[in-house]
């Protein structure tokens, strides 16, 4: 029984989060070569970063730099 409960908080927790998200934020999907992904996740997390803010902080630095 208890574990039900439990079951049922954790999917409610996970869905509370999915509409959050889905209010709050905008969704890109990037593809990036084989091998790739690690990479920038090795990357990202070198500098205490998610690979999300890795690019978005990339991203901003380039906009404010060229324009």
């Amino acid at each position: 029984m208890a574990e039900q409960r439990s079951s049922k908080g954790k999917e409610n927790k996970l869905a509370y989060i999915r509409e959050y998200s889905k209010e709050k934020y905008d969704r890109i999907n990037l593809t990036v070569a084989k091998g790739m992904r690690e990479h920038y996740k090795d990357i990202a997390e070198s500098r205490g970063m998610t690979i999300s803010s890795l690019f978005t902080t990339a991203v901003d630095e380039y906009i404010e730099n060229h324009g």
